[in-house]
């Protein structure tokens, strides 16, 4: 029967192996066998910025904004102004009003789709 090559090199014996398993090995010594070229997640100058989707928002404090409201069963236009601003955790922007005309606080908040640009 012919050999091949393959069967004619010599193989190193299994039990000749060091057995290195990572359970054996304390915490330590097992993260300083790893590489020290390894890219880490997150970089020490860089983070996500809380503010970010506030950036996004169609109107800022002080801006003059108009929205439908009914009056003695009569749907017209109401005039505010911006009082305040927030971000919901649906992830939109909600804002609460003060009336234009007579400066009263709504107490209920308003999403961004619901107002118009006034002048």
């Amino acid at each position: 029967m012919a050999t091949t090559t393959f069967d004619s090199q010599h193989m190193q014996a299994a039990e000749n192996i060091p057995a290195v398993m990572a359970d054996d090995q304390p915490h330590e010594e097992y993260l300083a066998s790893l590489p020290d070229d390894t890219i880490p997640d997150t970089k020490s100058g860089v983070r996500v910025d809380p503010g970010a989707a506030m950036a996004s928002a169609r109107f800022k404090k002080g801006d003059v904004v108009q929205k439908p409201i009914f009056v003695n069963g009569m749907r017209t236009k109401g005039v505010f102004t911006i009082y305040d601003r927030r971000l919901n955790p649906a992830g939109y922007v909600e804002y609460r009003l003060k009336n234009f005309y007579d400066l009263k606080v709504e107490s209920g908040w308003t999403r961004e789709k619901e107002l118009k640009p006034g002048s």
